[in-house]
């Protein structure tokens, strides 16, 4: 079984086929094309642009977001005491996955 979701139990001999990786690269340019129109928007809305009239309407909600990386911490704590936190706490692993086209 997998570890990389606990939603889908797979065997390794189950295979990924050419359309299962098609169709993430595809998603994958979705998400590219939504980010830029999302930022896009939140860059109109946050410099007060006029939404056109019709049935939709949109509200940019803004939110604070403490991130304790070590740069940050550094000047607080000082240097040992950062390194010391580093190793007491575990990584975290993150999974990226790579859609290459190979010649054939």
């Amino acid at each position: 079984m997998s570890s990389f979701s606990p939603d889908f139990a797979v065997e390794p001999n189950d295979g990924i086929t050419q359309a299962e990786l098609s169709n993430f690269q595809r998603l994958r340019d979705y998400v590219r094309r939504y980010h830029n129109l999302r930022d896009s928007l939140a860059a109109k809305l946050t410099s007060g642009c006029v939404i056109e009239a019709g049935p939709l309407t949109a509200h940019l909600t803004v939110t604070e977001q403490r991130r304790l990386s070590g740069t940050a911490l550094l000047p607080i704590l000082g240097p040992e005491c950062v390194e010391d936190l580093k190793a007491r706490v575990p990584p975290s692993i993150t999974r990226r996955i790579e859609v290459v086209r190979q010649q054939v």
